[in-house]
């Protein structure tokens, strides 16, 4: 899965808590004429049973169990960050499943 299908899953899932979150890209109309600034997802995310219930979709909707290292809010503190973690651990997952 990549990075990219995975970003879209955190912004799917979040739309889908209720959480509209507007990405420099995410505007077909709008010219970017600056490099897309990434986004602080704990912005959006209210309160620790918000964040849980956020986890509990994403873990789902990708088919994992995420790691304890990324059962912290902190994680959250930059979009392409916890998008990568997260393709990290898709990728470890998948390498030990085909050993």
């Amino acid at each position: 899965m990549t990075q990219e299908t995975i970003k879209d899953i955190i912004l799917k899932t979040l739309s889908e808590m209720g959480i509209s979150i507007d990405t420099p890209d995410s505007s077909p109309d709008k010219v970017e004429t600056s490099p897309p600034q990434d986004i602080d997802i704990r912005d959006y995310i209210a309160d620790s049973i918000m964040f849980i219930s956020f986890v509990i979709e994403l873990e789902k909707k990708l088919e994992i169990e995420f790691p304890d290292e990324l059962l912290l809010i902190d994680t959250l503190s930059s979009l392409s960050g916890f998008t990568y973690l997260l393709a990290r651990s898709e990728e470890r997952r998948v390498g030990k499943e085909c050993r």
